[in-house]
């Protein structure tokens, strides 16, 4: 008996990330985005949940997110703190 690539067909539907294995696949998705369901990737708003350990402002983007700082201060070169 032979896997069939379900992946190789239009990405096995995955919105990003399709992974074969023998019998079966699975969708994945990118660093950012969370699966729902099982083909769907929607982006993980960091700045909403408070994983981004901005010392300030946190902007979130599709996929990612950026600390910002108010007037007078400079982001770090950690990238998350306010100096």
């Amino acid at each position: 008996m032979q896997d069939i690539d379900e992946c190789a067909t239009e990405n096995g539907l995955c919105a990003q990330h399709c992974i074969n294995s023998i019998g079966s696949y699975s969708c994945g998705c990118d660093l950012g985005y969370n699966n729902v369901g099982f083909f769907l990737c929607i982006d993980i708003d960091e700045c909403y949940t408070a994983v981004d350990g901005c010392s300030h402002e946190c902007r979130n983007y599709d996929g990612t997110y950026v600390c910002d700082c108010p007037d007078g201060l400079l982001l770090g070169e950690d990238l998350h703190t306010c100096e």
